[in-house]
């Protein structure tokens, strides 16, 4: 498994390119997670205050093509990462002592091995040198617990020509509690096609 540690750019245009050259330079092997500051949002709920404003345009379609491709979801959403106790709801505060303008731009994204195996994500407080918190994951290495629900990334719901399609795929697996990694698999390799036609 391949573990990139990443820094993203601020400018839209700039990660764009970013995105689309991590896929083309990055070894060609089976699973990949990705970490870090990446300097955008996909949803408006890892905001409070100041701009709503989340990935779109080209730089949304060559995010989308990088987790679809490798595939990744946001560990955060996913229901077999639960919340450490300590967890902030958010990673950077332009001011933290105020409480204002927050967002969670530090996020850790994993693949279907991940999400079979679960464990615990969460922001860590007390950074007092940055205006980032850290992330903290606890990864089960030996268990039998299984995701009981594998969601889709919000932002594929951005694009209404692929919804319908990407929830018939889905749900042959979505409800399934008992499914396995085999078929997890299997099911976002036929997304990944749809997307990369």
């Amino acid at each position: 498994m391949g573990l990139l540690n990443l820094y993203a750019p601020n400018s839209e245009a700039t990660r764009s390119r970013f995105w689309t050259e991590i896929l083309l330079q990055i070894p060609q092997i089976d699973r990949w997670a990705l970490v870090g500051d990446f300097n955008m949002l996909e949803d408006v709920q890892d905001r409070q205050g100041g701009s709503l404003r989340i990935i779109s345009g080209s730089e949304f379609r060559e995010w989308e093509r990088l987790c679809m491709s490798l595939p990744l979801v946001d560990l955060w959403s996913v229901n077999s990462f639960n919340r450490l106790p300590e967890s902030l709801s958010f990673s950077r505060s332009d001011r933290r002592l105020a409480g204002v303008n927050l967002s969670r731009l530090d996020r850790f994204y994993g693949d279907a091995f991940m999400w079979a195996r679960g464990g615990q994500l969460g922001i860590i407080p007390g950074c007092s040198f940055s205006d980032h918190s850290p992330l903290k994951l606890k990864f089960f290495l030996s268990s039998t617990r299984r995701a009981s629900r594998f969601r889709i990334p919000n932002s594929i719901f951005l694009r209404e020509d692929c919804k319908d399609f990407v929830q018939t795929i889905w749900s042959r697996y979505h409800y399934d509690v008992n499914v396995s990694l085999l078929n997890v698999v299997h099911v976002l390799k036929e997304i990944q096609e749809f997307f990369l036609k």
